[in-house]
């Protein structure tokens, strides 16, 4: 979807009391970049929740989450961005993953805490 698809989706969404999340990526060069700045030098994640190790593999996710940058990006209705983490280490080969996701939500740290959040779905592919 187009950036500015994303934006009437968003405002269409919010008109309606609804709410979105959407996945940033490439195609969104400066929102993403904006976004990644942002968790750049990150402290110690908001939330950290370790899957069961079943599948052959252990899971480890990871988000952060900000407002800083509500006022800042051209996007309506942010209310907040996220940053989660996938880190995936295969038990029989001991070889490990880490995939990124970037994001952007309409709903404030109060809608949707990092502990909700946990459960946005993650892009096959990883972002960078």
């Amino acid at each position: 979807m187009h950036c500015l698809r994303q934006r009437k989706l968003a405002s269409y969404l919010v008109g309606r009391n609804a709410h979105y999340h959407f996945t940033v990526k490439g195609n969104q060069k400066a929102l993403e970049e904006n976004i990644a700045l942002l968790f750049q030098n990150r402290a110690a994640p908001h939330h950290e929740d370790l899957s069961p190790p079943d599948h052959g593999r252990i899971e480890t996710r990871r988000i952060w989450c900000s407002t800083a940058l509500n006022d800042y990006l051209d996007f309506p209705h942010v209310g907040q961005v996220f940053l989660i983490e996938r880190d995936v280490v295969n038990k029989k080969s001991g070889l490990r993953s880490v995939e990124h996701a970037l994001g952007i939500t309409s709903q404030t740290p109060q809608q949707a805490n990092p502990h909700i959040s946990r459960f946005l779905v993650f892009p096959k592919q990883p972002i960078f």
